[in-house]
């Protein structure tokens, strides 16, 4: 449970206890410095900054996904909406009913179940892509775009054979067997959201 709120602290842990061991934390900045590596975190959305975003990195770093579920008092249905789509498993109000607590634990399991191998996958291709020098990640970008290797060496400034040479490392890094493969990690790693530097 993070939450910057002391009595709002107190209370789930006194309640959540109940059903299953439970720890405080004031920030997710204390939370990435002491938190444990499994269980579910439940986040205030008033936290400073986007907490979702710092503990889906930390999690990267980590090389383990937990599922976050965030609350608020009065929760916008945008705000759920972004919530959800950012990764968090669920979106409860506060205070959270101390009858439900026991469903609310099973169901957000049962969620996590089936987003945590997408995560899973998507943390595995961030590993590897990260791998990938600075031309060879250019390399996967414009492949990822569908380029081909003559429009690829023409927008890179390089010979066909380069772009050859770096497309077959990129496969060898990555692990891939083929290109149509090295597309898929690239795309569970996010690489075509990155911003082109070389145009």
């Amino acid at each position: 449970m993070i939450d910057s709120d002391p009595r709002r602290r107190a209370k789930a842990a006194f309640d959540f206890s109940k059903h299953v061991p439970s720890q405080v934390y004031e920030s997710v900045k204390e939370f990435i410095e002491f938190g444990p590596r499994e269980g579910i975190v439940f986040v205030n959305d008033d936290c400073d900054g986007d907490p979702l975003s710092q503990l889906h990195a930390h999690f990267t770093r980590m090389g383990k996904a937990l599922p976050v579920a965030l609350y608020a008092r009065t929760p916008q249905t945008s705000r759920v909406v972004e919530a959800v789509l950012s990764g968090a498993v669920d979106y409860l109000t506060w205070p959270i009913d101390e009858e439900s607590i026991h469903t609310v634990l099973e169901q957000i399991v049962e969620r996590f179940a089936s987003l945590d191998v997408a995560q899973g996958r998507r943390i595995d291709a961030r590993k590897k892509v990260a791998l990938l020098s600075t031309r060879e990640r250019h390399t996967l970008q414009l492949l990822v775009e569908g380029n081909s290797t003559k429009d690829t060496a023409q927008i890179l400034g390089i010979s066909p054979r380069t772009v050859e040479i770096h497309r077959g490392n990129v496969l060898r890094k990555l692990g891939a067997g083929s290109s149509a493969d090295a597309v898929r990690i690239g795309l569970y790693a996010g690489i075509e959201d990155e911003e082109l530097a070389f145009r």
